[in-house]
């Protein structure tokens, strides 16, 4: 009886030290959080929990935040253990496992914020001026957010008579006055080699209704003075921001 014991002792530690090997060679760690998303180590408190895992490679701890059934709610890197400092790419997830939120830091400044309904369609995206402002010319090509050009597509009269068109032609929703929805709407669009207004899409929108009436109002615009490199006249493109905002 005692050896048998005995031999049931030494499994079970050999158990727990191969265990504890995995956690030290992959560096995990789990904690867990109550509804709240407060700490807690009182077992009737459980529900997220989080792994993290130290990729020496590229110096970051990924981190992964679970839903009670293990179902993934957000993925991110820090560059600390404490998870204070964002830096890479985050994605939090509805309880569908459809993506909610995707987000890219760097040094924790947000660059990119993209937000989905739960059927997986973007309803809202924000390139913050930082990022923007990181982009090569060519990366920014690519986005069709500016061309490296020698003039410019220009307004007819200029920046202040753009402004006065806005504010002239600008038709504010009824239904956005009645929830009382403001916000600045960022339409991105290109200036054809004739000068007319086309493509018209959006950067960022606080609401649908906003943006359905900011692109009517750019593609209704007169023709444009269109931009010219090397003397030769080219296609460029525009990112305008319109501000809507109740008195």
């Amino acid at each position: 009886m005692c050896k048998f014991s005995f031999f049931l002792i030494i499994i079970f530690c050999t158990c727990l030290t191969y265990g504890q090997n995995i956690d030290t060679i992959n560096n995990l760690d789990t904690i867990r959080f109550n509804r709240k998303w407060e700490k807690t180590t009182n077992k009737n408190d459980y529900y997220y929990y989080r792994v993290i895992e130290y990729d020496k490679l590229h110096d970051v701890y990924n981190t992964t935040d679970h839903y009670p059934d293990g179902k993934v709610q957000m993925t991110g890197q820090y560059l600390s253990k404490e998870t204070k400092i964002k830096n890479g790419n985050f994605t939090w997830y509805y309880p569908t496992e459809m993506k909610m939120i995707y987000q890219l830091y760097k040094n924790d400044i947000l660059l990119i914020d993209e937000r989905f309904d739960q059927t997986g369609k973007t309803i809202q995206k924000v390139l913050k001026k930082e990022y923007i402002d990181s982009l090569s010319i060519s990366e920014k090509e690519k986005l069709g957010i500016s061309k490296s050009i020698d003039e410019p597509a220009q307004f007819p009269g200029g920046e202040n008579k753009l402004i006065e068109y806005e504010i002239s032609h600008i038709i504010y929703p009824s239904e956005a006055v009645k929830e009382k929805i403001e916000g600045k709407v960022f339409v991105h669009f290109t200036i054809s080699k004739n000068g007319r207004p086309q493509n018209a899409t959006t950067l960022y929108n606080p609401s649908p209704l906003l943006e359905k009436e900011a692109i009517r109002m750019v593609l209704a615009m007169p023709n444009w003075i269109p931009g010219k490199n090397n003397g030769v006249i080219v296609e460029d493109s525009v990112l305008l921001p319109i501000v809507f905002k109740l008195k």
